[in-house]
């Protein structure tokens, strides 16, 4: 099972329920496969639609021990791939830690069944044709796509542009 992160945000829904952006249909940051050959890669929105047919759990940094969602569910979307979900009762610290930025991207578990790869002479890219979709993992790491971010419910009126720039101003003046 092959394990790639992805754009994320998440949106507080109420009390327990979260809707996470997870990918935006562009290509990836360069990634290194396990022979060490750089590769980009894209899931375009027709793959997405098919491999969304099933039930997918919600993992924390890809531990299985507890699935964290229930009533999971993943669109696909002109403008990227959406998934809303419950938090399970005993998962309610979920929130905090999304809110305090502790969990700021997204990953996901699939089995490539047809891919197309390009060399582009120093590095491949790889466009997934068709996939088996295990998983999705909210993580507390850097996700391989761009444009990851996190929307606390106080933001949510907040133009995208505005809040992402707010948030780089922030970490320049951290630094």
């Amino acid at each position: 099972m092959e394990k790639y992160t992805l754009d994320f945000e998440i949106r507080e829904l109420d009390d327990h329920r979260i809707r996470a952006k997870i990918n935006n249909y562009q290509w990836s940051k360069m990634l290194t496969d396990r022979t060490g050959r750089k590769f980009r890669e894209i899931v375009p929105k027709e793959v997405w639609e098919s491999a969304i047919n099933q039930e997918v759990r919600v993992y924390l940094n890809h531990s299985d021990y507890v699935s964290i969602g229930q009533n999971v569910t993943i669109n696909a979307l002109d403008d990227g791939v959406f998934l809303e979900m419950e938090l399970r009762e005993n998962e309610l610290g979920i929130l905090d830690a999304v809110k305090s930025n502790r969990l700021h991207s997204c990953s996901f578990g699939f089995v490539c069944t047809d891919e197309e790869v390009v060399n582009r002479g120093d590095y491949y890219e790889r466009t997934i044709k068709s996939m088996k979709l295990k998983e999705v993992s909210l993580l507390d790491r850097e996700a391989a796509y761009n444009h990851t971010e996190i929307m606390e419910k106080r933001f949510l009126n907040v133009p995208f542009n505005q809040l992402n720039i707010k948030r780089r101003k922030l970490a320049l003046l951290s630094i």
